[in-house]
C-alpha cells in the first residue's frame, strides 16, 4: 500500500499485491493523502488527510484529519469515516478496534483514539519528543528525543506518562549511537528501524526488557549487546555527472 501523488491530479491511496501489478484506488475523491496503515487483520485502512500550501495547490482541501476505510476500497455502503481532526502518524499496535496518533502542542504527545472517535485520550508527553510508534504486539513504544532512538515497555493507564531518556518509573534503552528518525517495527515486534539521511538501520530489540532482571550488570549487557548488533544499510545512490 502506498500514497501517490501528481500535481495536476493530486493524490490517491492504492494497494498492490505483493506479487506486483497495477495499484488499485482506495478513494474515490483525489486529495492530499499520506501515511496509510493496514490494520492487525488487514481489514481496515487508516490515513490521514492534509490541506496544502506553499507550492501545492489548496484544491480538494476540505475536511482534513485521520479517516478508517475498508480495505476493499471505497463503495456506496463503506465510506470514509472521520476518527479525529487533531493527530499526525496514525498507526496500530495490537487491536483492530483502535489507533494511536502523535499530536503536536507545547510537548508532543501520543494519543489513544478508538475508530468511532468516542474514546480518545492521552497517553505520553515528552518534552524534547518528536514522534511515537507503538509495537504491532502492543508491549513497546519507541520514541525518539533530540534526534535519537529509545524504546520502553508500552503501559497504558489514566495518568498521562511523562516520558525521556531517563525514564522515570520505567525502564528506557537508548538504541541509536547517533541521530534517527522515521520509526518503524517489524511485524513481529522484535526488531525496531528507523533511518538517517541515506542509511536505514535496524536492531533487535528481543531480550531488552526481561520480566526478572535480576541485576544491573545483566541488563547493561543487554543492552551492550542491542548496540553491538545495530545493523546499517545504504539507501542512497549515486549518479554519475558527464561534464
Amino acid at each position: 500500500m502506498y500514497a501517490t501523488w501528481n500535481d495536476q491530479q493530486q493524490g490517491q491511496i492504492r494497494i498492490v499485491s505483493s506479487r506486483g501489478g497495477k495499484g488499485k484506488p482506495l478513494l474515490k475523491e483525489p486529495g492530499k493523502y499520506i501515511t496509510p496503515t493496514f490494520s492487525p487483520d488487514g481489514k481496515t485502512v487508516v490515513y490521514q488527510k492534509i490541506s496544502g500550501g506553499y507550492i501545492t495547490k489548496p484544491t480538494w482541501d476540505l475536511n482534513t484529519g485521520i479517516y478508517a476505510v475498508s480495505a476493499k476500497g471505497e463503495r456506496r455502503a463503506s465510506k470514509p469515516i472521520l476518527i479525529t481532526e487533531n493527530g499526525q502518524k496514525p498507526h496500530f499496535g495490537s487491536s483492530n478496534d483502535n489507533i494511536y496518533v502523535v499530536r503536536r502542542g507545547k510537548k508532543t504527545q501520543l494519543a489513544f483514539v478508538s475508530l468511532n472517535g468516542k474514546d480518545d485520550r492521552l497517553l505520553y508527553q515528552g518534552e524534547f519528543s518528536t514522534e511515537y510508534k507503538v509495537s504491532p504486539s502492543g508491549e513497546f513504544l519507541a520514541f525518539a528525543e533530540r534526534f535519537k532512538v529509545f524504546v520502553t515497555p508500552f503501559v497504558e493507564r489514566g495518568d498521562v506518562i511523562t516520558i525521556g531518556p531517563k525514564g522515570g518509573n520505567l525502564p528506557v534503552k537508548q538504541l541509536s549511537v547517533r541521530a534517527g528518525e522515521g520509526i518503524n517495527w517489524g511485524g513481529n515486534s522484535d526488531e525496531l528501524y528507523w533511518s538517517l539521511g541515506a542509511d536505514l538501520y535496524q536492531t533487535s530489540v528481543a531480550d531488552l526488557f526481561m520480566i526478572n532482571q535480576i541485576d544491573s550488570y545483566k541488563v547493561n549487557k543487554i543492552a551492550a549487546k542491542v548496540s553491538s548488533n545495530v545493523i546499517q544499510t545504504y539507501l542512497g545512490y549515486l549518479s554519475l555527472i558527464h561534464i
